[in-house]
């Protein structure tokens, strides 16, 4: 069997760095708040919504919709062949495996405290069966990370901008646990904010969420231009993290 490093390093053209916290680089999702914000509108709105909001995330790549991050991020649930659907899942399992690998200290370092499981944010969609992202964390072999299904969809629908405590129930007992929360792809944080709000009403301390994929529109306002156009001009590497350093000054 490959590596982690062997899948995922090949992948690093597809992958788009993401800035450290700081002026026009949002506090919490690292996506681009408005001129003078700290914190983008996405992740103001998500985190008002919330009574336990989580403040620490963690993407380990910019994404542009229908550049080929998204794509994998999208065809390793959807792909109808089994044997692509695979390829992407060992893809997206080598990505986050290997990020881990490397940056879980930076992340214990940031949160001040560790996890004992990761935990996935579930699907709004009600899929039926084990997240797809539960599946794929899976199939890395020799791994000291426990992956658990801790949810699934609510009694209030949740969505772009709409987050929500009762977005998803809570299936497992997570009183007492200390929890990473994944997910594949952040587009406004309502998913990862309702999910994350969930497991601490029920006990659970939320260290942190990783995040595959930040989706930037740069089409969307002209900081989220500037930032898509700065990053994406830089060289991918799984040696730094967006907790570390920002690899180019101001």
């Amino acid at each position: 069997m490959p590596t982690l490093r062997e899948v995922a390093e090949p992948l690093q053209a597809i992958f788009t760095v993401v800035p450290k916290r700081g002026e026009g680089v949002c506090a919490i999702c690292h996506g681009a708040p408005n001129p003078r914000f700290d914190v983008c509108y996405s992740c103001q709105e998500a985190i008002s919504q919330v009574s336990r909001p989580l403040e620490l995330v963690v993407p380990i790549s910019l994404s542009r919709v229908d550049e080929q991050l998204h794509y994998v991020l999208r065809s390793y649930k959807n792909v109808s062949s089994p044997d692509v659907q695979r390829k992407f899942r060992v893809q997206v399992a080598a990505t986050v495996g290997l990020f881990l690998s490397r940056h879980g200290g930076c992340i214990r370092t940031a949160a001040g405290r560790s996890w004992d499981a990761l935990t996935v944010v579930p699907s709004s969609s009600g899929r039926a069966g084990p997240h797809p992202l539960i599946q794929t964390l899976r199939l890395i072999e020799r791994w000291d990370q426990g992956v658990v299904e801790t949810m699934r969809t609510g009694a209030t629908r949740i969505g772009h901008n709409q987050a929500d405590d009762g977005g998803f129930e809570v299936i497992a007992d997570v009183g007492g646990r200390s929890m990473l929360l994944v997910d594949d792809t952040l587009t406004s944080s309502a998913r990862l904010q309702s999910a994350a709000s969930a497991l601490t009403l029920a006990g659970a301390d939320v260290v942190a969420g990783v995040v595959v994929g930040r989706v930037i529109n740069p089409d969307f306002n002209q900081a989220a231009k500037e930032l898509w156009e700065r990053y994406s001009r830089m060289p991918f590497s799984f040696d730094s993290c967006c907790l570390e350093y920002d690899p180019m000054p101001a």
